[in-house]
C-alpha cells in the first residue's frame, strides 16, 4: 500500500495525529485525577482509622501494645519512612514475650522486617525472664535515606523507581506486603538513574518496597497496586 504524500494526504495525517494527542492527553488526565482523588480518599481513610484507634481505651499490656502497633501501621501507610523513635517503638514490642504481649508482638515484628529483614526473636528467652527492650536506633540512619522517587503510583503494570543520582552498582529491590511478607527480592542495574519491574506477580493492595546498596538502606516508600 502507498503513502499518500500528496499536500492532501499529509495535512489529513497531521489532523490524525493532533487527534490521538487530544485524546492521549485527555486519557492522562483523568488517570491523573483518578488517582488524585484514591489519594484523598485514602488519606481521609487514614484520618478516620487513627482517630478510632486514639479512641480505644488500653490498660493492660497486650492492650497498649496492639494500640500503638496500630497507630504506627497507620502512620506508615500515608509516611515514607519511619522515624527513629518509630522505629524503637517497633523494636521494643516485637522483643517481648508474646505470651505477655500479645498478638501486637508479631504485627510488630512483620512490620519492623520492613526496618530491619534480618533482625531475630527468641521467645525462649524472652518468655524466661524480664528482658532490657531496648535497642538504640542511631540518627545518622535517617540521613542514609536517599531520594527516589516509585511512579506511577497506584500502578497498574509497570513500576519505575528514579534515584537522584546514577550508580554504577546494582540495586537491590525488596518488596513486601502490608501484612509483612516478602514478594519480591532482586538485584537491578540502573539506566540513567532508573530501572523499571513488572507488577504481574502483585495483586491489588498496599507494599512496601525498600532499595539498599551493598547492605546500606537507601529508604523504604509505599506503593499501590490498582489494575
Amino acid at each position: 500500500m502507498k503513502t499518500d504524500t500528496s499536500a492532501t494526504g499529509i495535512t489529513a495525517l497531521l489532523a490524525d495525529r493532533t487527534a490521538i494527542l487530544a485524546d492521549l492527553a485527555a486519557t492522562i488526565g483523568m488517570a491523573d485525577t483518578l488517582s488524585a482523588d484514591l489519594y484523598d480518599e485514602l488519606l481521609d481513610n487514614i484520618a478516620t482509622a487513627q482517630t478510632v484507634n486514639n479512641s480505644v481505651s488500653a490498660t493492660e499490656v497486650y492492650e497498649v501494645n496492639e494500640k500503638d502497633y496500630n497507630s504506627l501501621f497507620i502512620a506508615s501507610i500515608e509516611a515514607d519512612t519511619f522515624t527513629t523513635a518509630q522505629k524503637n517503638t517497633l523494636w521494643n514490642i516485637a522483643n517481648q514475650c508474646p505470651l505477655e504481649g500479645g498478638d501486637g508482638v508479631y504485627h510488630a515484628r512483620s512490620l519492623y522486617a520492613l526496618i530491619d529483614p534480618d533482625a531475630t526473636y527468641n521467645d525462649l528467652v524472652l518468655c524466661s525472664e524480664p528482658q532490657p527492650f531496648q535497642r538504640p536506633v542511631q540518627e545518622v540512619a535517617e540521613q542514609l535515606v536517599a531520594k527516589f522517587q516509585v511512579y506511577p503510583n497506584p500502578a497498574k503494570e509497570i513500576l519505575a523507581f528514579k534515584l537522584d543520582q546514577s550508580l554504577n552498582e546494582p540495586i537491590l529491590l525488596e518488596i513486601f506486603h502490608v501484612s509483612g511478607y516478602q514478594v519480591h527480592k532482586q538485584l537491578h542495574n540502573l539506566i540513567d538513574g532508573q530501572f523499571w519491574i513488572q507488577t504481574d506477580n502483585l495483586k491489588d493492595g498496599l507494599y512496601f518496597c525498600r532499595l539498599s546498596l551493598n547492605g546500606q538502606d537507601l529508604g523504604t516508600r509505599k506503593i499501590v497496586i490498582l489494575k
